[in-house]
Order: C-alpha cells, then structure tokens, then sequence
C-alpha cells in the first residue's frame, strides 16, 4: 500500500446519515427477530444487544463530530502544506538530479591547460 497517502475525507452529513440508516435498518431487522422469538429472555437480550451496538455507533459519531469541530479546521491547511512539501521535494528532486548530470559530465571533461604560472608574472 501507499503508507504516505491519506485517507479520502469523508464528510460529517455522510456519517451521520449512514449512521442512521444502519441503526434504522438494524431496528426493523430486530422488530422482525422480536415477532419470531416467543422467549421473553431471548428478546431482551437482543434488544440489549441492539442497544448497545447503537449506542457505541452514536457515541463514535459524537466524537468524530466533535473532532470536526474543533479539529477539522486544521485538515485544509495541513492537506495545502502536504501539497506543497511534495512539490518543493519534486523541485529539489530535480535540482540534485540535475546538479549530479552537471558533477558526472564535468568528471568526463577534458581540462584546458592553461599557462597559470606566466600569468602569475
């Protein structure tokens, strides 16, 4: 996988709604379980069950709205540094890239020789 890439953002109406729509379907599944099972015992315990996985559901909902709030502000700004962190590493990339071509070719170089010592006079 790509360790380095972030999540897609998921927006807060998406979570809210699809975490009403699964404890809506749930509950209609369990109204259903409900009329089938004639033992008193086994009825609240599903019920129970129900109750509590929708209640962790909401209670990870309520904190993710709450993280939104006072965090999510911050997401926009850190998503534009990341952009721009990636492209000065390309840009540098490029330059030490280039800078290594220039180092290699000039290894490769004749040298003129120049009469340094007369000059010198």
């Amino acid at each position: 996988g790509n360790a380095g890439a972030a999540a897609a953002p998921v927006a807060i109406r998406s979570l809210v709604r699809e975490s009403c729509q699964t404890a809506y379907r749930e509950l209609h599944g369990l109204l259903d379980s409900l009329a089938e099972q004639p033992d008193a015992g086994e009825r609240k315990k599903l019920l129970l069950d129900y109750v509590q996985r929708t209640r962790h559901r909401m209670v990870r909902l309520l904190v993710a709205v709450r993280w939104a709030g006072e965090f999510g502000k911050y997401t926009d700004a850190c998503g534009q540094a990341m952009e721009l962190a990636q492209s000065r590493a390309g840009a540098f990339e490029m330059a030490a890239d280039s800078l290594w071509a220039v180092h290699h070719t000039m290894l490769q170089a004749p040298l003129a020789r120049y009469a340094v010592g007369p000059a010198v006079d």
